[in-house]
């Protein structure tokens, strides 16, 4: 059956909001990002999936689609947000959402109901990261961190920092480092008054203490039919902050070589997949089908904290693992990279020929 696939990275905000209720305004960066990867879908689209285009010149995007066909083969239709599909098709965004599933309810595409899309919501609540968390404690052989605490008022946030001198404070919804506040025992206004506005408007914040880490990674499931299917790693870059810029390319091989050079124990990698397979099947198996990610930390004395965050959609560690699929392997490893730039600071852009383009590649020499 042919999909319709959607390229919403604004999904994780948006899932802060309900019916009923006006949406927040997106800022521009955000909605750039969702027009500078609207073809991004190429990579893992089969020729008979379309990939609805919500903003953007008609032409040039189809310019920009015949390039990637040309160079690397890929293939699919693109539909625009006045068109109509033809026939049945399933939507597949990057993430699900209120908003995603009335995108794409309106060109005629198959998507869950209101009270599916509820439960994808709250189980995207960063609270569901901490349950899984708690549970690997009790399946894995080894010590790992204290998972997060939701806190429901500022008074609650003040006690935790006051107990743990400092931490990380997180929206329940948010993305990118967005709606995360690194603080100290004595956050300053601006602070209090941000956290304030979430509580108020998203009912609570998750507290956690900050980790000494050393690299940042992810292992990536795909749940059918209600289990969760390990399907590889992700190693990827934060520039020494909260926010994403850029994955590794490369084999499954290459990539636990990574992690094992900086600290990680081989056996505690397959503990923790396995129990993550339990938990996940367990916590979310039965109320979701797609791509998942667990993002994790190996830290500077070499252990794992096993359960960071939780990415209940596409991410950018299944884009890599596509990628490594379609690259010619004699340009990997490589670095797929976000960010604005010009044509010079990569080999291929992901998305056509604008010398421009926010999603690239560089060959591993020049990575």
């Amino acid at each position: 059956m042919p999909r319709v696939l959607l390229f919403n990275p604004e999904n994780d905000v948006r899932l802060a909001e309900v019916p009923g209720r006006t949406p927040r305004k997106l800022t521009e960066n955000v909605r750039a990002l969702g027009r500078d990867g609207a073809l991004l879908p190429l990579w893992w689209a089969d020729e008979n999936d379309y990939i609805l285009i919500r903003e953007g010149n008609k032409e040039t995007l189809e310019q920009h689609a015949m390039e990637l066909y040309a160079e690397f083969g890929l293939k699919a239709n693109l539909v625009f947000s006045n068109d109509a599909i033809a026939g049945y098709a399933t939507g597949m965004p990057w993430g699900w959402s209120y908003d995603s599933a009335k995108t794409l309810s309106a060109i005629g595409a198959v998507c869950p109901a209101q009270q599916q899309i509820e439960k994808i919501r709250q189980l995207s609540h960063r609270r569901t990261a901490s349950e899984i968390a708690s549970r690997l404690a009790w399946h894995l052989p080894f010590k790992i961190p204290q998972p997060a605490i939701e806190c429901r008022s500022m008074a609650d946030v003040t006690s935790f920092l006051n107990k743990h001198n400092s931490g990380y404070i997180k929206a329940p919804w948010s993305s990118s480092g967005r709606g995360v506040f690194k603080l100290s025992n004595k956050p300053d206004c601006y602070a209090t008054a941000s956290l304030e506005s979430i509580i108020k408007r998203q009912g609570s914040v998750m507290c956690e203490s900050a980790l000494n880490g050393k690299l940042d990674f992810a292992m990536l499931f795909y749940i059918s039919n209600g289990i969760a299917g390990y399907k590889g790693l992700s190693v990827f870059d934060t520039n020494g902050g909260t926010a994403y810029a850029g994955n590794i390319v490369a084999s499954e091989q290459a990539l636990e070589h990574i992690l094992i050079n900086n600290g990680a124990d081989k056996l505690q990698l397959r503990q923790t997949q396995e129990a993550l397979q339990t938990v996940l099947s367990d916590i979310i198996g039965s109320d979701y089908t797609g791509w998942l990610g667990i993002d994790m930390m190996i830290l500077s004395d070499g252990s794992i904290a096993p359960c960071i965050e939780l990415n209940l959609r596409m991410t950018m560690g299944v884009v890599a693992k596509y990628l490594a699929r379609r690259i010619p392997s004699k340009f990997l490893p490589g670095k797929y990279t976000v960010c604005r730039s010009n044509a010079a600071t990569k080999d291929i852009s992901l998305t056509g020929s604008d010398a421009h383009a926010v999603f690239g590649f560089k060959f591993g020499k020049n990575c």
